[in-house]
């Protein structure tokens, strides 16, 4: 009996330091980018997120995805009533944040993604929302799925398309860049 109590307490140790919360440092030659969504304003409104190609899941109100991803040169993107997107030359072993912006549309809730610096007037609001919740862990067998849905209807290639003729290198991309890494001291509470 005393055997069981250790294995179930080794158990739940262990998953909850997988999935707590705070910062967590990328994998060896990898980087992580947090999307934050600090602000209460549309709170019922979800956004798909993607990275390239690649559905990677939903934040809403209040919560933060933490993706991790090879360094080099990235692009993501958000997706609502419009599309918002993010370009990125990500360094390995480093952190970043991109804020998820929300905006009143026409019909429903618009999106924006904001790369922010440790200086900026929202990075503290950022951090305290990843040191303070766990990150939104989708079922990844869900996470495959919706994006094998949206691929095999051509949704994704459409709007990958859509921004290499209208947007790339445009002023309305925004860019994660060397001086929006998370500073080491900034990534402890």
């Amino acid at each position: 009996m005393k055997n069981i109590y250790i294995v179930l307490f080794s158990l739940v140790l262990g998953i909850s330091t997988c999935f707590g919360q705070g910062f967590k440092a990328p994998a060896d030659g990898k980087a992580v980018v947090y999307f934050a969504r600090v602000s209460s304003m549309g709170f019922m409104a979800g956004f798909s997120l993607f990275h390239q190609e690649k559905y990677i899941g939903k934040v809403s109100a209040g919560a933060y995805v933490r993706y991790e991803c090879e360094p080099g040169e990235q692009l993501f993107w958000a997706s609502a009533e419009n599309r918002a997107f993010v370009t990125a030359d990500l360094k390995a072993g480093e952190s970043y944040i991109v804020i998820v912006d929300v905006n009143m549309g026409a019909m429903s809730a618009r999106v924006g993604l904001s790369p922010v610096t440790s200086e900026s007037k929202v990075f503290e609001r950022a951090r305290k929302t990843i040191l303070r919740m766990k990150p939104l862990v989708g079922n990844q067998k869900s996470i495959a799925k919706r994006g094998k849905k949206l691929e095999a209807k051509g949704w994704i290639k459409d709007k990958l398309t859509h921004y290499e003729a209208n947007l790339k290198g445009t002023e309305r991309v925004k860019h994660l860049s060397d001086e929006m890494i998370v500073p080491k001291d900034k990534l402890k509470k």
